[in-house]
């Protein structure tokens, strides 16, 4: 086996189509898309298993299209794609020998299977997520995390070395019947679970051996092939140890970076009546704006090294900085956030300002970009207005807790 201490030198041969990647897909499905309020639900909301039961009885992944997904990433730019083979509720997307608690025995599909065979058909990378909890193993210790972590008749102290060969038999699995994985994300190491509950060295080892080339994140609690900051963007290179190091920016789709998961109360699918913006009609939202405004200072800073190195880059992405943004932005003013409904929303200084940036960057035109300005103080003249008497902002979407009956 090979020590992940040991073989740092080889790792930027196998980080080479990672950082020339760019941009990929990180894919969370499980029983936790039917609570669709966030994939902790489990432990946020203290459930028992019995209660989140209820979830495997109703999970029908009958919309669960891999290679409609693959076509999608490829068309969108991505290069690679990660899926949740199992979330830290337990639930396994692939059949293991090793449990009953798996999309196999619950539908009769292997949603891992169709995932990596669909992204590849469309030649894209392939990665696969493992959480290291699992609330469902009886196994594994009850801690700061669990959903029984109150629960007194719940705190007996399980066998997390009955546990550690539980996951390496999946994790044997999972590298032996898929085909080549080309990235393992491991999720995650906190105070009181570190490198040594979870073997650690023997997890990166037998990943190692059994797929040469597999790339391995830094959530074991030990040195990896590249290290994943969370739902925040890096202003600047990320070092470890004085050495920069290659990492990936994970982040949702959604601005409201709380939770992987789609979630039916959000007022413009309900108003829409679908889940996610219709591409022939762009949603502008916060996270749209952001980029814009990203994109329209890289253009503007390093505009002819991009031509360079890549050419094509700058007009593909300014044409999609104008289909996505700005038209939608100049055509329409009944966005939810600007406060048509009378209610202020912190997204609407937050979009102004970045469509504030983008437009006299990308915009040719003098008389557009005098328009687009004018819209910009339009629409905070109204925010400003329509902010309460003690000038608090509404700060987001407040959530209703259920269960099912």
């Amino acid at each position: 086996m090979t020590d992940a201490s040991t073989d740092s030198a080889d790792s930027p041969v196998r980080t080479g189509w990672f950082e020339a990647s760019r941009f990929g897909l990180f894919v969370h499905f499980g029983l936790y898309s039917l609570a669709a309020r966030h994939e902790w639900v489990r432990s946020r909301e203290a459930m028992s298993q019995q209660e989140y039961d209820r979830y495997l009885y109703r999970f029908d992944p009958d919309l669960f299209d891999a290679r409609q997904l693959a076509r999608t990433a490829r068309e969108s730019g991505m290069r690679y794609a990660v899926l949740t083979a199992k979330h830290h509720d337990g639930f396994c997307l692939f059949d293991s020998a090793l449990s009953d608690y798996t999309s196999v025995r619950a539908t009769g599909r292997d949603l891992v299977r169709e995932f990596v065979e669909a992204m590849r058909a469309e030649g894209l990378r392939v990665g696969l997520y493992y959480s290291l909890l699992d609330w469902h193993h009886p196994d594994f210790t009850v801690d700061e995390h669990h959903p029984l972590r109150d629960t007194e008749a719940r705190r007996d102290p399980g066998d997390m070395a009955r546990y550690r060969a539980y996951m390496e038999g999946q994790l044997r699995e999972l590298l032996t019947d898929y085909g080549p994985i080309d990235l393992l994300f491991f999720d995650f190491t906190y105070p009181e679970k570190g490198p040594q509950e979870w073997g650690a060295q023997q997890l990166h080892s037998l990943a190692r051996e059994l797929q040469p080339g597999i790339l391995v994140n830094d959530r074991l609690g030990i040195p990896g092939d590249y290290v994943t900051p969370e739902q925040y963007q890096p202003d600047r290179p990320l070092e470890r140890g004085g050495e920069r190091v290659v990492w990936e920016a994970c982040h949702t789709l959604k601005a409201e970076a709380s939770t992987w998961c789609w979630a039916p109360h959000e007022r413009f699918a309900a108003e829409r009546g679908d889940l996610v913006p219709d591409p022939d009609e762009p949603f502008l939202d916060l996270g749209a704006a952001e980029v814009a405004s990203l994109f329209a200072w890289t253009d503007h800073v390093l505009g002819p090294r991009l031509d360079r190195r890549m050419p094509g880059l700058r007009r593909r992405l300014r044409r999609e900085v104008e289909r996505r943004v700005l038209l939608p932005f100049e055509r329409r003013r009944d966005w939810r956030w600007i406060g048509a409904d009378g209610g202020a929303n912190n997204w609407n200084p937050w979009i102004h300002g970045a469509v504030l940036a983008a437009a006299p960057l990308l915009c040719a035109d003098d008389a557009r970009r005098a328009r687009l300005v004018q819209l910009v103080v339009h629409g905070l003249d109204h925010y400003v207005v329509t902010l309460p008497d003690d000038g608090g902002i509404d700060e987001g979407i407040a959530r209703i807790s259920t269960t099912l009956s």
